[in-house]
């Protein structure tokens, strides 16, 4: 019986770490905005902001530093009389407006939008997969606050879902 075993070779150097790339913090860098990683804060409207284009002014991606709580928030502030870029996305987002009025467009692929107003207080959920829009209609800035499962969403599917559900 002939043994074909092959014995590795140890290396002359260590070898380097395996990473795998985590998607959703590359999808942050990607959106060039403030990242905030904290327990708690103070009054939401007081928080300062960086320019966040796609959201149509200003925003900062909240982040609670423990891992029994994987979801993220993004507090966003949309200029007077601006509106963020259309969008859609497969991660769950609930939004509660902080200060201002508006009103947000949804729609899906090959159906009529529907339409409906908010402001201070509102809180509304945006359906999995439709496109949305938030329009500021009044002449201050309009806050808001969603809360998102975009964490482990975005790991799960390993940056995937930014190619097909995603304008950036």
């Amino acid at each position: 019986m002939t043994n074909d075993m092959k014995i590795a070779e140890v290396p002359d150097e260590p070898l380097e770490d395996f990473v795998i790339d985590d998607a959703y913090v590359s999808w942050q860098r990607r959106e060039g905005v403030r990242v905030i990683e904290d327990y708690a804060f103070g009054n939401l409207a007081d928080i300062e902001l960086s320019p966040w284009p796609r959201k149509g002014g200003a925003g900062a991606i909240i982040n609670v530093p423990n891992e029994y709580l994987p979801n993220d928030a993004h507090l966003v502030e949309i200029a007077a009389g601006g509106q963020s870029e259309p969008e859609r996305h497969m991660y769950e987002e609930n939004v509660y407006v902080v200060s201002g009025h508006g009103a947000t467009r949804i729609w899906l692929d090959g159906q009529a939008p529907d339409m409906f107003e908010w402001q201070e207080g509102s809180f509304f959920s945006i359906p999995l997969n439709a496109w949305y829009q938030h329009f500021n209609v009044s002449s201050e800035p309009a806050r808001y606050v969603s809360v998102t499962d975009a964490p482990p969403t975005m790991r799960r599917m390993r940056g995937r879902w930014q190619r097909r559900h995603m304008r950036v």
